[in-house]
């Protein structure tokens, strides 16, 4: 009978997990954060060093018709679950909320939309050792983002900007990815942002 118990309880909690898993909200499609997957786009090989990761990402509060807005880095692991930002990318609790100018709700009409990128709110705070990309006044970055597969809820984009060490001893890739989730409705964008990859390998 005991046994009997010990695999109804265990049943149950199984699906419990699974139903947990199949309802996460998803505001960050995760294979933008794919580092193998990323490494083979970019030509790089396996060996190649991750070196940052930094997250940017906006969710539609539908009470008050504005973005909440929040931070983190790959390494980050908020709720100390054991699990990081890089791995839990929609878990909000591995993000620091903060505030910044956006205000309110807007629609995507077209398969296509421009991500203009002039700012990387907390950057010094997360990586204090580390050179700001948009530290230099009047830096822009666009990133074309348009719908994959027929996937009309879900935009993406990238754009690479490679460059060499002081040295010239590694090459230094930085990826920047943009992304816009629509909701379920069609048109409003329930949560958008961008994330910044930089990844390392020697030239030797």
């Amino acid at each position: 009978m005991k046994v009997f118990y010990l695999k109804f309880i265990l049943a149950v909690f199984i699906v419990f997990i699974s139903n947990y898993a199949w309802c996460e909200e998803e505001y960050i499609p995760k294979e933008l954060l794919d580092i193998d997957k990323i490494r083979t786009e970019e030509q790089l090989s396996p060996k190649s060093q991750l070196m940052r990761v930094y997250i940017f990402l906006a969710v539609l509060n539908t009470q008050t018709n504005s973005y909440d807005t929040y931070v983190t880095k790959g390494k980050n692991d908020l709720d100390s679950d054991g699990q990081t930002a890089l791995q839990e990318p929609n878990d909000l609790k591995e993000y620091k909320n903060v505030a910044t100018d956006f205000a309110n709700a807007f629609t995507i009409e077209n398969e296509e939309y421009v991500c203009y990128i002039n700012d990387m709110p907390e950057f010094n705070e997360l990586f204090p050792e580390q050179k700001n990309p948009f530290e230099q006044n009047n830096t822009l970055l666009g990133i074309c983002t348009k719908t994959i597969d027929g996937n009309e809820k879900v935009l993406t984009g990238t754009k690479t900007i490679p460059s060499m060490s002081n040295d010239g001893s590694n090459l230094i890739v930085d990826r920047y990815c943009a992304f816009y989730q629509k909701n379920e409705g069609g048109h409003t964008i329930k949560s958008y942002g961008f994330i910044e990859i930089q990844l390392q390998e020697s030239t030797s």
